[in-house]
């Protein structure tokens, strides 16, 4: 119509939806695409470090240092049961969190309660 010929006279860029349409599919043409939607995230993989005896040696004697462990540590049952269970995994240890632990800690000292008022009232 009258506003595509004036706009045409006058170098004016037609505003109108059909033409606006038309102008950003030729500029899309001309440009590159994003690459963000073809990329996908790698699935995190904890690196598990081969064990060595030099190297379980460091690691040891820097919890022993770092918590301020006594040295017989090493020797207290308790610690040689947990590395003995931790030397058969094929792939690393997971150390539960703070929540997870104190969970575990509310819920074992529940258990041996009950196991004792139970064995108050039926002695």
């Amino acid at each position: 119509g009258v506003y595509l010929k004036w706009a045409t006279e006058n170098e004016f860029q037609s505003m109108l939806s059909k033409d606006a349409k038309c102008c950003r599919q030729a500029t899309m043409k001309d440009t590159q695409q994003h690459l963000d939607p073809h990329l996908e995230e790698k699935p995190h993989r904890e690196r598990v470090i081969p064990y060595t005896d030099n190297l379980f040696c460091e690691a040891a004697i820097g919890w022993l240092v770092l918590t301020d462990q006594p040295i017989q540590a090493f020797h207290h049952p308790a610690f040689q049961k947990m590395i003995h269970i931790a030397a058969h995994t094929t792939n690393g240890v997971k150390i539960p969190n703070g929540c997870q632990t104190c969970q575990v800690i509310l819920d074992s000292f529940k258990a041996h309660v009950r196991y004792q008022h139970h064995l108050i009232i039926f002695s």
